[in-house]
């Protein structure tokens, strides 16, 4: 719905300076927000992982409404995202793990990292929103922090309605980071989660 704005990102990672763990970004697309990640990365000496299909969204589900149809944003696979990542001289601190929400989630290499610092979450959909949050929340370290791209209050489906069911589900509560990003819907937002130290 609306463009990432990374100064966001790069705040929110800012504010985990001192907590161990590494960065994970749900919903890569071309990248945009991942290669900008990567060099944070590298500051910190950990890894960045992108999680993302490549081949475009799933299906709707009933709660996504027919903004985002299945095959919508597809780049033709990670080939070309590899390719940005060697040319930045980023591959030591970058991991792409392509594959659909939640299958891909049980890959050997996401299923072993445990204590991320900051986690992206950039998915439109309902489900894989709330699928990746529930599977996120256990792997965070105190003190992380997760952020939900596209949170709208006054949207009753997709992403936001998976930030609110999942705050609900688990008793906790999130903040509102507004960007100056101009969006179909309004201001583009991130809800963002802070796991308690």
């Amino acid at each position: 719905m609306g463009t990432v704005s990374f100064a966001v990102v790069e705040r929110l990672i800012g504010q985990v300076a001192g907590i161990p763990g590494d960065l994970i970004e749900l919903g890569v697309f071309r990248g945009d927000t991942f290669l900008k990640m990567l060099p944070l990365a590298q500051q910190r000496g950990c890894l960045c992982f992108g999680v993302d299909s490549f081949s475009g969204m799933a299906a709707p589900g009933p709660r996504d409404g027919t903004h985002y149809p299945e095959g919508k944003f597809s780049v033709g696979g990670p080939g070309a995202l590899q390719e940005q990542i060697e040319a930045a001289g980023c591959s030591d601190a970058a991991r792409v793990c392509a594959g659909r929400i939640p299958a891909v989630l049980e890959q050997e290499e996401l299923q072993a990292r445990c204590g991320f610092a900051f986690a992206h979450v950039d998915l439109d959909h309902y489900q894989p929103t709330l699928d990746s949050l529930r599977w996120l929340w256990g792997r965070t370290s105190p003190g992380a922090v997760v952020a939900v791209h596209d949170y709208f209050e006054t949207e009753r489906g997709l992403a936001s309605a998976a930030v609110r069911d999942f705050a609900k589900g688990i008793g906790v509560k999130f903040e509102v980071e507004a960007s100056a990003i101009g969006a179909s819907m309004g201001i583009s937002s991130h809800a963002v989660f802070r796991r308690e130290v």
